[in-house]
């Protein structure tokens, strides 16, 4: 059995091996942080909560009236969907603003 701890004389006569010294990684200097979410994540499940509580209340059938049709639908499907559209849109304007934000640094530079 190997010691790959204190491994043997390598074929310079030094006490490391030089094919050893590569195989393992280099020692993290980072602390362990675990699990890390961020307060974003925080305040939009505060948010959601609510809104689908009452989404659930409001399970009855109602009409919606577009510019060239009606339809019937739950309650609960136009609120949740409401919800989704405006997450996203809200999610593509604010990454929007990041990458100009980014590419205005990256261009200073």
């Amino acid at each position: 059995m190997a010691n790959t701890q204190y491994p043997e004389k390598g074929a310079n006569g030094s006490n490391v091996d030089p094919a050893w010294q590569f195989s393992q990684p280099p020692p993290s200097t980072e602390k362990p942080t675990g699990v890390r979410v961020s307060w974003q994540v925080i305040i939009g499940l505060i948010l959601l909560i609510p809104a689908v509580i009452f989404a659930l209340i409001n399970a009855q059938m109602v009409t919606i009236s577009l510019i060239f049709k009606e339809f019937k639908a739950p309650l609960i499907l136009i609120i949740l969907g409401s919800i989704a559209v405006g997450s996203i849109s809200t999610l593509l304007v604010s990454w929007n603003i990041r990458r100009k934000k980014a590419k205005k640094q990256r261009s200073q530079m």
